[in-house]
């Protein structure tokens, strides 16, 4: 699914898309890393305070305007992927068989052009931007970490794998959980829809209630499957920051006990980015479970893209049609001679034939 959706957004654009986003994230570490050396003083000897002000100023701008580009190339690219995806299927359901449409109910074709299209145009570039960006910010910061207190690596490889194994329990659950969510909401849709045309028969017949019954069921599965999916984020968000505080915690411990050795600076500069990651921790590993369960939306519409194609589309050629009889000295209407003189006259017809 992953490889479709690249190769509709385009793989050039999606390499210059990794490279703007890495280019901006460097571009603010790069921020945050000559503030604590201009505090710090470590080129005092080069540089004035003035000349520390110009290179803040010129990175901050430089930070700003790669942000935006990064911003407008991203949304480019997921425009033209989600295009991609829905241009595919409406083309591929198009040219399916009678058959199709005779076995699919419409209220599960409906709900791929409604709901699962609206997710991969409104809900996943917005999504996938924040999940991006977060994840990048945690890296800039732990990048950071690291560079303050280099022994600091080993506890960031063990917290590292504590998020990867909540990971690895938590979105293999929340993918399915949104499966069943999209494949739960095709009855609502169906029976809505079969409702509102044949409501006169269901007053005449008086079946009214059946149908609100039927309709109640639907939705409190699609219901169901929801709060399903917001207790699992909450399972997971609540051990996150459980140990989320325990980081912070051991890091404010060990910047105390070691705070004249390292400096100020550096000190500040590791508290600053280990207060700022127990803020995005939480909502960098949402945006990751939400990205993957909304990339099911782009699996049911690459599903849909594959259907089989109709054997004869019907496309109508030239000639006489099997089983008609031609009637001697009778201009017809599929004679390829009488069709060509036509066009070469510009479209002039002739007058039917009287018998």
């Amino acid at each position: 699914v992953y490889k479709d959706y690249v190769k509709g957004g385009g793989v050039g654009m999606f390499i210059l898309t990794v490279l703007l986003v890495l280019c901006a994230q460097g571009l603010r570490s790069t921020t945050d890393w000559w503030f604590s050396a201009w505090t710090s003083r470590r080129f005092a000897a080069d540089l004035t305070p003035t000349e520390h002000l110009y290179v803040l100023v010129g990175l901050v701008v430089a930070t700003t305007v790669m942000a935006i580009v990064r911003t407008i190339f991203f949304g480019r690219f997921v425009i033209k992927a989600s295009s991609a995806l829905h241009n595919n299927m409406f083309n591929a359901v198009i040219a399916s068989p009678s058959h199709f449409f005779d076995s699919v109910p419409q209220g599960r074709i409906m709900n791929r052009f409604s709901k699962d299209v609206d997710s991969c145009d409104d809900q996943l570039p917005r999504i996938s931007f924040d999940f991006v960006q977060l994840v990048l910010i945690v890296a800039g910061s732990l990048a950071l970490l690291i560079y303050a207190l280099p022994w600091f690596a080993i506890a960031v490889a063990i917290a590292v794998f504590a998020f990867g194994y909540l990971l690895y329990r938590y979105i293999p659950s929340a993918r399915y959980v949104k499966r069943i969510e999209g494949a739960s909401r095709s009855p609502v849709m169906q029976i809505y829809q079969h409702s509102i045309s044949g409501i006169s028969t269901l007053r005449a017949y008086h079946r009214l209630e059946e149908f609100q019954h039927r309709f109640y069921e639907a939705n409190d599965r699609t219901s169901s499957a929801i709060l399903h999916g917001d207790s699992f984020q909450r399972w997971v968000g609540v051990r996150m920051d459980f140990i989320a505080v325990i980081w912070v915690a051991v890091i404010a411990l060990l910047v105390i006990g070691i705070g004249e050795s390292i400096g100020a600076s550096v000190a500040g500069l590791a508290l600053s980015q280990s207060i700022q990651l127990t803020g995005i921790l939480q909502y960098s590993v949402r945006m990751a479970a939400e990205t993957e369960s909304l990339m099911t939306a782009a699996e049911r519409l690459q599903e849909y893209s594959c259907l089989p194609v109709e054997k004869n589309p019907g496309n109508i050629g030239r000639g006489v049609p099997v089983g008609a009889e031609c009637i001697a000295n009778i201009p017809s209407a599929f004679d390829d001679d009488n069709v060509d003189q036509e066009e070469m006259k510009g479209g002039e017809s002739h007058e039917p034939a009287t018998m």
